[in-house]
C-alpha cells in the first residue's frame, strides 16, 4: 500500500479513498490525506460509552452511526459519533451527507486535537450539521455547540463531577466521568 501513497499525485479525492484499505483511519481535507493514529483505548472507550448513553435516549426518528463518513463540500470526515436522522440515512453509501446529520461528536486525541477544535467545527457549521459536541480525554470535559446564524455557539462546557444537560437534537443528563474508563 505504501506503493500508492509513495505515486500518488495531485490532490487526493474521496474516488481517492476508496482505493486505501478499509481499516485505515483517514479523512479528506481540501484535497490533502489526513491519516488518522489509531485511538487509545481511552479514547475508544469514551467513544463507545458515549454511543451507549445517546443511544439509551434517542427516539426512533434518529440513528446514531459512529465512524460514518460525513460528505463535506471539500472534506470528508468521521466523527467519533454521530447522531443521525433516520429518515435522510443512504443506508447502501458509506458516505454521507451533511444534511443526513443533528448531531457529530469528536472525541479529540492528541494527533487530532488541533483540527477537532477548529477546522472541523469549521466546516460542520458551514455545512448546517446543528449540533457538535466535542469531547477532552484529560481532563475529561464535553464542549456543546448549537448552529446559530451559520457559527458554533457554545452551550455549555462541563467536567467530571458535573452533569451534561443538553435538549436538542438528544435530551440527555450525563457525568462526563462515566465516559472514562
Amino acid at each position: 500500500m505504501a506503493t500508492l501513497l509513495e505515486t500518488h499525485g495531485g490532490e487526493w479525492t474521496p474516488a481517492d479513498l476508496d482505493l486505501l484499505p478499509d481499516h485505515w483511519k483517514v479523512e479528506l481535507l481540501d484535497g490533502t490525506l489526513i491519516v488518522n493514529a489509531q485511538p487509545m483505548p481511552v479514547h475508544i472507550v469514551a467513544a463507545r460509552r458515549l454511543v451507549r448513553l445517546l443511544e439509551d435516549e434517542l427516539g426512533e426518528d434518529y440513528e446514531l452511526l459512529p465512524e460514518v463518513m460525513v460528505d463535506l463540500a471539500s472534506a470528508r470526515f468521521a466523527p467519533d459519533v454521530a447522531v443521525a436522522h433516520r429518515d435522510r440515512i443512504d443506508w447502501s453509501a458509506q458516505e454521507q451527507a451533511a444534511a443526513t446529520f443533528a448531531l457529530v461528536v469528536e472525541v479529540a486525541s492528541p494527533s487530532t486535537a488541533a483540527i477537532d477544535r477548529t477546522i472541523k467545527a469549521e466546516r460542520y457549521a458551514a455545512a448546517g450539521i446543528p449540533g457538535y459536541w466535542r469531547v477532552e480525554l484529560d481532563p475529561i470535559t464535553v464542549i456543546a455547540y448549537s448552529l446559530h446564524d451559520g457559527a458554533y455557539a457554545a452551550l455549555g462546557s462541563w467536567g467530571a463531577g458535573q452533569t451534561v444537560e443538553v435538549e436538542e437534537p438528544v435530551r440527555v443528563s450525563f457525568d462526563p466521568a462515566v465516559l472514562l474508563p
